[in-house]
């Protein structure tokens, strides 16, 4: 098995170097489509979701109410919190998926190096003409299948992403964030527990009333968390709730169960998932 995945990431390294796609390598607008490495793509909505209009108009709407602005204002101040005491100075790391690059400046501003990756050219292209010169490096590809070599970065991070991944795929994320992540995963997770459920359900509602069509939102429980990331190999090391101890999306940084220590400065209080 382990052969298997050398070749793998082996083949996905080669075609990466033949392509020109490696990571650090800035993406510029007048590049052809075949420069930027794209791999085979699994199917669920989120995929198709974001290119075009809603690209182009994703910040625009993420600023539309004091709500959105309030929640990525605090998502700002808990990156940065967790920049500032867990991550090692000077790390690389790999903004899965990346979008238009919303924390790219943060994570530069104290010193790290940052390589984006993310299905919807539409998307990188976006984040090139905010940043041009001052992008990440930027790379088309599949959270699910990564087109890098094992433990290519210090850490990646992932922000707004798991709830649209559906939990059989969702493994399949993390086991490949774990792959390409030397020391440690840094991720936004929704959590709807017992007394958020309405909520979770009313929302729902108001989605497919608005919009003819079902949400396709997939959050994890108290119960089916801790099991996605034992299947992962995973272990929480600290934990921070987004907004409060009812937030529904809670920052989590895991480190591999097998090999990784806990680090060494608490951030939050220590995970115990039963109780999240």
């Amino acid at each position: 098995m382990s052969s298997n995945r050398e070749r793998r990431a082996q083949t996905l390294q080669s075609t990466a170097e033949q392509r020109g796609a490696v990571a650090g390598a800035a993406l510029r607008s007048d590049q052809p489509e075949d420069r930027i490495l794209s791999t085979t793509l699994g199917d669920y909505p989120a995929k198709q979701r974001y290119w075009g209009a809603v690209a182009r108009d994703y910040n625009r709407w993420r600023l539309s109410s004091p709500l959105r602005r309030y929640i990525w204002e605090r998502e700002f101040r808990v990156l940065e919190r967790i920049a500032r005491e867990q991550l090692s100075p000077h790390s690389t790391i790999l903004d899965a998926p990346t979008g238009t690059g919303r924390v790219v400046p943060l994570f530069r501003s104290l010193g790290h190096k940052v390589t984006g990756v993310d299905i919807s050219l539409d998307m990188l292209k976006m984040q090139f003409s905010q940043f041009g010169d001052l992008s990440c490096g930027l790379v088309r590809g599949d959270c699910e299948v990564l087109p890098f070599a094992d433990g290519a970065f210090d850490y990646v991070i992932s922000l707004r992403f798991m709830g649209h991944v559906p939990p059989e795929a969702r493994s399949r994320v993390l086991l490949e964030f774990k792959r390409v992540a030397r020391k440690g995963v840094i991720v936004g997770f929704p959590v709807v527990r017992s007394i958020t459920k309405l909520k979770f359900w009313l929302g729902n509602l108001r989605y497919r009333l608005a919009n003819g069509k079902p949400r396709c939102w997939w959050p994890a429980t108290p119960g089916s968390l801790p099991k996605e990331l034992n299947t992962a190999g995973l272990r929480v090391a600290n934990e921070l709730k987004l907004l409060g101890p009812f937030s529904q999306i809670v920052f989590l940084h895991l480190t591999p169960a097998d090999t990784w220590p806990a680090p060494s400065t608490a951030v939050g209080r220590p995970a115990h998932l039963a109780s999240v």
